[in-house]
């Protein structure tokens, strides 16, 4: 069983309080960010780039998982969020990478689809936290305190 999920099934049905949907909203991304940045690995400039290429395609693969579905619904749209902005975070720590300037002359062909599958992730984000966030509204007990 993934603790992650267990949590976000928690997390999820957490019911409004005196919370607006917004500040509910705001507290569920800023949970699923630090979850997403939890373990973000370390890049050391000394080791061989092509090393932190292959963890990257890692977490990428994970992104397309979530994407063709693990759990459903909105869980599966959570951990797509997470890895989406781990990758994203990663990749642009990978960026400051001493040999990245110079392999932009001539990249290998996995970097060039990482890249490529960077710029569809980051398209997609603002979507995905759109459908994270009508999920999440169908899924609350909408909890009114007087």
């Amino acid at each position: 069983s993934n603790p992650i999920a267990s949590f976000l099934k928690e997390m999820n049905s957490k019911p409004l309080e005196s919370m607006s949907e917004e500040q509910y909203f705001k507290v569920h991304k800023d949970s699923l960010i630090s979850i997403a940045e939890e373990n973000l690995p370390v890049i050391d400039p000394s080791v061989e780039l092509q090393k932190y290429l292959s963890s990257a395609r890692r977490i990428v693969e994970q992104v397309q998982v979530f994407k063709d579905g693990q759990h459903g619904g909105l869980l599966d749209k959570q951990f797509q969020f997470i890895y989406s902005y781990k990758f994203s975070k990663y990749f642009s720590n990978l960026m400051r990478h001493p040999q990245y300037s110079k392999l932009q002359s001539n990249p290998p062909r996995d970097l060039e689809i990482l890249k490529r599958r960077l710029s569809e992730i980051l398209d997609n984000m603002d979507k995905l936290l759109e459908e994270i966030k009508c999920g999440l509204m169908q899924q609350i007990p909408k909890t009114v305190c007087f």
